[in-house]
């Protein structure tokens, strides 16, 4: 998990063990405020969406992979921890970040 602390709020993102492939990955983020305020979304690439609708195609899925689907579903050009924070930043500066990320609220808030 990268963690970044911003003046006003933490940048979480869910990496895993492997490194993300800038082209054709996905990985969930969440923003925390010092309030307690919480949002979550997933960050996708076009190429990832075009891969998991292939697998989907394949296992049957998403009526064989006819279609696809997130909640909280943000679409990058690509997946870097530099282009995640931008967009958060981006999206946090012009108040589109409530209405991309779900609302959570922190259990002890």
């Amino acid at each position: 998990m990268l963690n970044i602390q911003e003046a006003d709020y933490q940048l979480l993102i869910f990496t895993g063990p492997d490194p993300l492939d800038s082209q054709d990955d996905n990985v969930d983020v969440e923003v925390v405020f010092p309030n307690g305020e919480r949002y979550i979304a997933t960050f996708f690439t076009l190429k990832n969406l075009e891969t998991i609708m292939n697998r989907h195609a394949k296992s049957g899925e998403c009526n064989n992979g006819k279609y696809l689907w997130a909640a909280d579903m943000v679409i990058v050009r690509e997946l870097t921890t530099e282009a995640i924070w931008e967009t958060v930043a981006y999206m946090i500066l012009n108040q589109e970040l409530e209405s991309t990320f779900s609302h959570t609220r922190d259990s002890n808030g």
